[in-house]
């Protein structure tokens, strides 16, 4: 049901092969997985829902039914600054249309980040907290959250 309603939402109902029931996000050795008792919908959102080749977007937009949690995911090589883009401009598109108390977070599994990146890292990650109310984390090839 989660997955029906999203797609009436973000206006998709011409692309049911966007949206599963899955957990789980694997991309190029990187993986992202969400574990939980309740309704999940995933949603993979860069080349299926948005396949513009001019906008920004994330690789995949997960959903809790019952928490209204909204996981932003980026699946990236070593560019974090590129990766935190690509989250915020999904925030920016879609949190107007998912109305009604959602929480959004955003999560990047980086392949390597170069030393030097860690500092810049914070410092987006802090101005992301403060201009958009959106939490950003970072983990290297894997990522487990519960909800």
């Amino acid at each position: 049901m989660c997955c029906e309603e999203l797609m009436h939402l973000l206006n998709a109902p011409d692309r049911p092969d966007c949206f599963s029931q899955s957990n789980v996000a694997k991309e190029h050795g990187k993986e992202f997985r969400v574990t939980t008792k309740q309704g999940l919908c995933r949603i993979k959102n860069d080349g299926c829902l948005n396949k513009s080749n001019e906008e920004q977007k994330c690789d995949f937009i997960f959903k809790a039914c019952a928490t209204h949690h909204i996981l932003l995911v980026e699946l990236k090589g070593g560019d974090i600054h590129t990766a935190m883009q690509q989250i915020i401009a999904t925030y920016r598109k879609i949190s107007p249309v998912l109305k009604g108390g959602h929480s959004f977070q955003g999560h990047i599994v980086s392949s390597t980040v170069p030393r030097a990146a860690e500092l810049r890292f914070r410092q987006l990650k802090e101005k992301c907290l403060r201009e958009h109310k959106l939490n950003i984390s970072k983990q290297h090839f894997k990522c487990e959250i519960a909800i």
